[in-house]
């Protein structure tokens, strides 16, 4: 019996033990997971702390804008516009009759030459031709019977007034003759310059009315184009210019010259006429076509110029950044004034304020203040 209770004990005093070395360990693994979890934590707070402190230290930041440069060079300038033009021609016309009646003859047909005083068509003007008849019968009486009484007269047979009424009754005659000609001529429709026939608008048959127009006639060797140029470009262009013209119809264009500029300001549309002969292209081009223009407005043969969009102003003054190398051969945006000679649409030439060789910031000016280091990006 106290065998099996020595025993007993030695099992109790085991089990004790094993249950404490169990305890001891399983709170050293919660304290090793909870200390696991305080230094993520802690982690997680000094990164964000970190960051914060970043954002509000700048003493050991630097900062550069992206910016980059065109370098200032003297050079050639011409402004050009471009302005509608419309090619006229002074000798596109639509010829009439003065006198009415039936057509009796058509000459012509479209598309034929005719030269300068042809007969293109007639009108019936046999009333006409009828009166000359009989004047000229008339007139063959009047000049028999005037030769008669002169011989008489010579004969000392007669009067002398009765040789003078003979002798009018003879220029009476062909003077009426003439003008019944000069009636008859009316009655037919002439070239009045060579020409190609572009339109007939009456056949034979058909009645005719004083000043209804019966043929067209174009010459194109007079053809002109016409601008009507705003006020605004007064004394900007002159005769002998050269110019670009553009047909947009035919996708042609050639260089011409200004042939006359107008002295007279339309006060209805503010504007002035310009001529422009054309030259190249002449068997293609026709009257009433549209062309398209461009002019030069404005030239200089040395120019510093920059785009207009890189100027600002500030009150009366007008400024441009530009990139200078600080004591540390660093590159920071400077801002620099500059007196404007002339300005455009896209360009500005500049008359002081620039030198060549000077870098102007070109893209990301908007970005810069005076003072700014430069990130230089390649174009």
């Amino acid at each position: 019996m106290k065998s099996f209770l020595n025993l007993l004990f030695i099992s109790i005093l085991i089990t004790s033990c094993g249950g404490q070395q169990e305890d001891a360990l399983t709170l050293k693994k919660k304290e090793w997971e909870d200390l696991k979890s305080q230094i993520a934590s802690l982690s997680i707070e000094a990164d964000k702390l970190e960051s914060e402190i970043k954002k509000l230290d700048t003493a050991g930041v630097v900062y550069k804008v992206d910016v980059t440069l065109d370098t200032i060079k003297k050079m050639a300038f011409n402004n050009s516009v471009e302005l509608q033009g419309v090619v006229e021609s002074k000798k596109t016309i639509n010829l009439t009759s003065e006198m009415g009646g039936v057509i009796s003859a058509v000459l012509v047909r479209q598309g034929s030459r005719v030269r300068a005083g042809q007969v293109l068509l007639s009108i019936d003007n046999s009333s006409i031709q009828s009166q000359i008849a009989e004047l000229r019968n008339a007139l063959s009486l009047a000049e028999t019977t005037y030769e008669r009484q002169d011989r008489l007269f010579k004969q000392n047979i007669g009067t002398e007034i009765q040789v003078l009424q003979a002798k009018n009754r003879v220029d009476d005659l062909k003077q009426k003759i003439a003008t019944a000609q000069t009636m008859a001529a009316k009655y037919q429709v002439t070239a009045p310059f060579s020409g190609v026939v572009d339109d007939v608008m009456i056949s034979k048959g058909e009645m005719a009315a004083p000043g209804m127009p019966m043929v067209t006639l174009v010459n194109k060797s007079d053809n002109l184009i016409k601008i009507q140029a705003s006020e605004k470009f007064v004394g900007s262009f002159k005769a002998g210019d050269k110019v670009k013209v553009k047909y947009p119809v035919l996708g042609l264009e050639a260089i011409e010259r200004i042939q006359t500029v107008g002295q007279n300001i339309d006060p209805g549309n503010r504007s002035f006429n310009i001529f422009i002969k054309p030259t190249q292209h002449s068997s293609q081009v026709k009257p009433n076509m549209l062309s398209i223009v461009e002019v030069s407005d404005y030239e200089v043969e040395d120019a510093i110029t920059i785009p207009t969009k890189l100027i600002y102003r500030l009150e009366d003054k007008r400024y441009v950044y530009v990139a200078q190398a600080d004591s540390t051969g660093s590159l920071r945006a400077v801002k620099r004034e500059v007196i404007i000679k002339k300005s455009f649409l896209n360009k500005t030439i500049i008359a002081s304020g620039l030198q060549p060789n000077d870098l102007v910031i070109k893209n990301g000016y908007q970005n810069v203040a005076e003072g700014d280091l430069l990130n230089i990006i390649k174009k």
